[in-house]
């Protein structure tokens, strides 16, 4: 039985049945039937896709999420009233108070949405660094940072005077062991794609990827930064590239010119077999 990676709802959509929205939702389908959720982007919208699609995220055994910012877990809430009772999975930073501050503008809370009165209590579990999720499927997460090396925190803070800058600790990605080779999938990869990547070779031994697919945070991005990030996935011999959700149309076009032939469009309702 292979691995499948379906996106529920990301910012674009490959079909125009499918509903799309500023967020980002997967499901991952595995070789012993197990299905898991990673993320559940900013609304109910990945629930109305998932059932055109055909998946059923009631039956999941669990999710994972990727970092604690509203656009990946604000369909918490509808997914619980669905009747979805599996564990939840996320770093023990996914809850801290954050804000987006842009210069002109009042500062935007970002961080979960609180859960409606009657919703049904989620069952939380913590996400660590090589923690096993299930078989085949590894959480990533207290990615190292390299100084010098790009990561997308611009303009986030814990608190809105802006005193205190939120460099997203939570950030996290799956590592799915498949018969193709390894894949990596993202959530905003706040960490920044290289060292990510140097955090997968340094802790897991990991130097050769198959496919990656998620949100790479390059939408405003510098010309420096994209250059990075493609320089990294070329030196893991990545073979596929889906830049997703934040990547935007500057992060896609960037990696598209730099690694030709093997940067993919994403969006709702593509699904990968592996």
């Amino acid at each position: 039985m292979s691995i499948s990676i379906s996106i529920l709802v990301d910012n674009t959509s490959l079909n125009p049945t499918l509903k799309h929205e500023h967020g980002f939702s997967c499901a991952v389908g595995l070789a012993n039937g197990n299905l898991w959720l990673w993320d559940s982007g900013a609304t109910s919208a990945f629930l109305d896709n998932a059932a055109i699609m055909g998946v059923n995220p009631v039956r999941a055994t669990g999710m994972a999420l990727s970092h604690g910012h509203w656009d990946h877990a604000g369909g918490i809430a509808p997914l619980l009233r669905y009747g979805f009772t599996a564990p939840i999975h996320a770093h023990p930073e996914y809850r801290r108070d954050r804000y987006d501050l842009e210069e002109g503008k009042a500062p935007r809370f970002i961080g979960i949405p609180e859960l409606p009165a009657g919703t049904p209590t989620p069952d939380m579990r913590s996400l660590t660094d090589g923690q096993t999720l299930d078989h085949g499927l590894t959480a990533i997460t207290d990615i190292v940072r390299t100084p010098g090396l790009f990561e997308a925190i611009d303009g986030f803070y814990r608190d809105p005077q802006g005193k205190e800058q939120d460099h997203v600790p939570d950030d996290a990605c799956l590592v799915l062991d498949t018969a193709s080779g390894m894949v990596l999938l993202l959530g905003c990869c706040h960490s920044g794609v290289a060292n990510t990547l140097n955090h997968l070779r340094e802790t897991r031994g990991i130097d050769r990827l198959h496919t990656v697919v998620g949100g790479t945070h390059l939408m405003d991005a510098t010309q420096d930064a994209i250059r990075e990030s493609a320089n990294a996935l070329e030196a893991f011999h990545v073979e596929h590239v889906y830049p997703a959700h934040c990547s935007g149309e500057r992060g896609l076009k960037g990696l598209s010119e730099l690694l030709p032939g093997r940067v993919h469009a994403a969006g709702s309702g593509l699904r990968l077999e592996f």
